[in-house]
């Protein structure tokens, strides 16, 4: 289960920049359901902290995106995302 929610974190987190407005959309529903598993609500966060940082870097939503692109620039010559590297 904590699996499922760490994967359903990192996805929102594609689409959805702020990481305290995530959490204050999934939190009143998962915090007391895994409470109900046994689950307390310090592993929730945890797992919601997981799952957002892994896919932060990724993520077009990230407001340094642009400034992570331009220290790229140091070491490949014609940065972005979604392009192949050869």
């Amino acid at each position: 289960m904590l699996l499922s929610f760490i994967l359903l974190s990192a996805v929102i987190n594609l689409v959805m920049g702020s990481a305290s407005a995530k959490w204050a959309l999934m939190a009143p529903v998962f915090v007391p359901m895994f409470m109900l598993l046994g689950y307390p609500p310090e592993v929730t966060q945890a797992a919601y902290r997981v799952g957002d940082s892994v896919t932060n870097i990724v993520s077009p939503m990230m407001s340094y995106f642009a400034l992570i692109i331009a220290f790229v620039q140091r070491y490949v010559a014609r940065p972005g995302s979604g392009r192949s590297f050869r």
